[in-house]
């Protein structure tokens, strides 16, 4: 079978090479017996006797197995359509001798924006919680939905990664209402994107649209305990810095001699993270500053050995 699309009704363009049935005996053979000898349908509506068919009509599509029911390599033709274009779509069976006729029963062709989700995603937010981030999204219909992983990249970083996932409510009319609660975001990150891959029951999926989260930017100037304390050989010192500043972290003993200056620069806002080795420093309490504008707040740390 041939699937073309058109604008103009003129130059037609095939979006998929064509479906050789023979890759699928067993569905074929179940065609055979459709019709009676007078050419009357036999069909029961028996959703296992159908397939479900999914081509691209957006520009520079480039698919290496979407394009064919049996998944073999296949590439999508490039198409000049765009969101808001009106298609034709036309489908054209083709026998192995070359000739062509009508010979498929087509039902339920749906067109859909690129991207968008198969279920109807009524809204996608989030908001953040102290550290956490909430999501919450909500469906007014699902069909064949087997649920939501939950994507996440950090600041500029291109990488998506999987955080998490949420079964789906299969086929519903019925709207349904989804949480999920990321609290995982590292320390430093300041901002946080977040995007629903949606599968079917089949194994189909699509990509919700993307929302982001300033979640590095804290309200108040603070300095938290290292961790870990008591030391025994390397610490983390966590501060957050509400506006930029010129910042100073340093370390003294208890004689007020200067041991090590670990940041002495200007830091946008946001929440840092620094290590100090204190594998060459003797036993005892030492105390550690941190200076930001007008903010100062000194924290204690025990170093063992």
């Amino acid at each position: 079978m041939l699937v073309e699309a058109t604008k103009d009704g003129s130059t037609w363009l095939p979006l998929a090479e064509r479906y050789d049935a023979r890759y699928d005996a067993a569905w074929l053979t179940r065609f055979n017996s459709s019709v009676d000898a007078g050419g009357n349908s036999l069909a029961t509506g028996d959703p296992s006797l159908f397939r479900t068919h999914t081509v691209e009509l957006g520009p520079n599509v480039q698919n290496t197995s979407a394009g064919r029911e049996d998944g073999a390599a296949g590439q999508v033709a490039a198409g000049p359509f765009a969101v808001g274009d009106t298609v034709f779509v036309r489908f054209r069976m083709v026998t192995d001798g070359g000739s062509t006729g009508w010979g498929w029963a087509i039902d339920n062709v749906k067109v859909q924006e690129g991207g968008m989700l198969p279920v109807e995603l009524a809204s996608f937010d989030a908001h953040l919680d102290g550290g956490t981030v909430r999501l919450r999204w909500a469906t007014a219909s699902e069909t064949n939905n087997a649920g939501f992983a939950v994507e996440r990249a950090l600041d500029a970083a291109p990488d998506w990664a999987e955080i998490g996932a949420v079964a789906g409510a299969g086929t519903t009319s019925e709207g349904h209402a989804y949480t999920f609660a990321d609290d995982g975001v590292p320390y430093g990150a300041v901002k946080a994107r977040y995007r629903l891959r949606q599968t079917d029951l089949d194994g189909a999926t699509a990509y919700s649209a993307v929302i982001e989260m300033a979640v590095g930017v804290p309200v108040r100037f603070a300095v938290h305990d290292n961790f870990p304390n008591p030391v025994r050989g390397a610490t983390r010192i966590r501060y957050e810095l509400p506006v930029a500043a010129h910042v100073r972290l340093t370390v003294y003993d208890v004689t007020g001699r200067l041991v090590a200056r670990l940041v002495d620069e200007r830091q946008e806002a946001g929440r840092r993270e620094v290590a100090f080795d204190a594998a060459g420093l003797a036993s005892g309490v030492y105390l550690y500053r941190v200076e930001a504008g007008a903010n100062v707040a000194t924290k204690q740390m025990t170093i063992v050995r």
